[in-house]
């Protein structure tokens, strides 16, 4: 770069400009920032001197990268995480959001990837907490974003870090730290229990949830179980949680903001221009849908407007009408085209912000969205069918070329691969709306045979033999989608639950009666009639069975083997 002012303009057109060749052209120009470890002192003096926030942006996102893919000097990390804290310190305040969110990221990153490397980067709870005691409130959130960031990045596998690695330092971080931090939540939740006006109480909510949702013991949190409220703590937290100050804040503050959720929805739609206002909000959340190459954290908070809304619908009262029931089968349908739409205009390399390939940005943008699928499950439900049916049609055709149009190849499974994501997400929660159990269950079976079906079709004609195999990104690995479809595709079925899966009817009935029986008999009458997977074990053999493929085929794929035998651990576990 020849100056400061030249590389904030091009950030500029990176981020904000409607011409796709003027922020290719950028992005290109920017990219050295993001692989280049040469230009990691050249982010910090951004991060310094700029005064665009798009600018700011790009120095910490290209950080994060850099942190993130290669092996950098441990004095180079410290001195990264040092400045950075400082950062945050004495600018934080007065940055953008946005800006602020990726700086808390990339220190996170930062400290989980050097936690065995240096103790230092463990006085991460110590730093943070100097942030609570400087007499503001803005202080005080970036103290507090930054122990929500860092439980979540520490409970939460990482790309390029083994899992087994992982699994490590999230023992060591629950062990060393994360009980302090569960204590600061609670002496923040009775700080700013008065703080009714501020924002700032959503924040130590967050920090406990995170806290309890912890994976304790190794094994992740099946969603759509009925035993999801267990929490497994160690037996040091104990004497705390049965404090009955600590039930009793956390009493307190559901009642301070249940109520008025539980209430809003029925006195907004008796508000006048409610109608107005709502039709306002639809036609700039589908605007902001079909615009999906613009950054796409505003979508997060889009569908979670939604699904606030239609949380409180069972409180509903009254006439007025709320207009959910037209609007909201429309996003959901939006959601799903724009992506599709994605896939089809290609996607940028690393600076764009493709959610499919960003762990965290995927899991935002699918945060809400299951709750907008399930409110009119049918129809969504049968909307998402039918866009999977010719394209599953197409894939299996091409099974059984002798070649096969790369570029085709590359929009079809990365439209399968949103799918296959949606799906999940969708199967792992079980609140719906408008829509009977039995309808619910069959939509399940539904969507889990088409998921199933496309996993027998990976491994099969023309698309077992291409090695390698063109990856989301442009970049090429071993047989990546196969990867994605076994995770996602054998989670979607630990999550109806697990032991929906491996126990008998015998079972069933000990543990939840009749009602549960039947909804098991749906399940396996629509599968057998789909695919002739008419009973648990042999639904089990199918998940088996992609793992031994795996594990035979794609030896030379570290990725694909630890995801392999990461999911063969889950359902050894139980």
């Amino acid at each position: 770069m020849e100056n400061l002012a030249q590389l904030e303009a091009l950030c500029e057109r990176l981020y904000n400009s409607q011409d796709s060749e003027e922020r290719a052209h950028a992005e290109n120009a920017l990219k050295c920032f993001s692989v280049n470890t040469d230009c990691i002192s050249q982010c910090q003096y951004i991060l310094q001197n700029a005064l665009t926030p798009y600018a700011l942006m790009l120095a910490s996102s290209s950080l994060l990268k850099q942190v993130t893919d290669h092996s950098l000097a441990l004095a180079l990390r410290l001195d990264i995480w040092s400045y950075i804290f400082n950062y945050l310190a004495t600018r934080g305040p007065k940055l953008q959001p946005f800006v602020t969110s990726s700086l808390i990221q990339l220190l996170c990153r930062v400290t989980k990837f050097g936690w065995f490397d240096d103790e230092r980067f463990h006085d991460v709870v110590k730093e943070s907490t100097n942030f609570l005691s400087q007499g503001t409130s803005e202080h005080y959130a970036i103290g507090l974003k930054i122990l929500n960031q860092l439980v979540s990045e520490m409970n939460q596998p990482n790309p390029g870090l083994p899992s087994t690695h992982h699994r490590r330092v999230a023992c060591s971080f629950r062990d060393q730290s994360l009980f302090q931090i569960f204590q600061i939540s609670l002496t923040s939740l009775h700080h700013l229990k008065t703080d009714v006006a501020s924002r700032l109480q959503e924040l130590p909510l967050s920090l406990a949830l995170k806290c309890l949702s912890f994976d304790f013991v190794g094994t992740s949190i099946d969603e759509s179980s009925e035993e999801f409220g267990t929490v497994q703590i160690p037996l040091s937290w104990r004497p705390v949680l049965e404090n009955s100050s600590t039930l009793q804040i956390f009493f307190d503050y559901y009642s301070i903001t249940k109520a008025p959720l539980s209430k809003e929805l029925s006195e907004l739609v008796n508000v006048e221009g409610y109608s107005d206002w709502i039709r306002l909000v639809a036609e700039f959340t589908l605007n902001s849908l079909q615009s999906w190459q613009w950054p796409s954290s505003s979508v997060y908070y889009l569908l979670g407007l939604w699904s606030r809304l239609m949380s409180s619908v069972p409180y509903l009262k009254g006439d007025a009408p709320s207009l959910l029931d037209e609007f909201v089968p429309k996003i959901t349908e939006s959601f799903l085209t724009s992506r599709f739409n994605s896939v089809q205009a290609g996607f940028p390399d690393d600076l764009s912000e493709n959610p499919v390939d960003n762990v965290e940005l995927l899991q935002d943008q699918l945060d809400c969205f299951p709750y907008l699928c399930r409110f009119q499950y049918e129809r969504s439900g049968l909307y998402i069918i039918n866009m999977m049916e010719p394209i599953l049609q197409s894939y299996t055709e091409r099974a059984r070329l002798q070649t096969s149009d790369k570029n085709e190849l590359f929009v079809i499974e990365a439209q399968l691969t949103w799918i296959v994501y949606i799906i999940a997400a969708i199967l792992k929660i079980k609140q719906c709306t408008g829509c009977s159990m039995e309808s619910q269950e069959v939509l399940d079976a539904e969507l889990s045979a088409r998921v199933l079906q496309l996993i027998n079709v990976t491994d099969s004609g023309l698309h077992c033999q291409e090695h390698p195999r063109i990856l989301l990104s442009g970049n090429i690995d071993d047989n990546a989608f196969s990867e994605l479809l076994l995770t996602d595709a054998a989670y979607i079925f630990l999550g109806k639950p697990c032991n929906i899966i491996f126990l008998s009817a015998e079972e069933f009935e000990v543990e939840s009666g009749a009602c549960r029986i039947y909804n098991l008999m749906l399940l396996y009458a629509c599968l057998s009639e789909l695919l002739g997977l008419h009973d648990h074990l042999l639904l089990l053999n199918v998940i088996v069975g992609k793992i031994a493929t795996n594990l035979k085929c794609y030896t030379e794929n570290e990725e694909v083997i630890d995801h392999t035998i990461s999911l063969f651990l889950e359902l050894a576990s139980g």
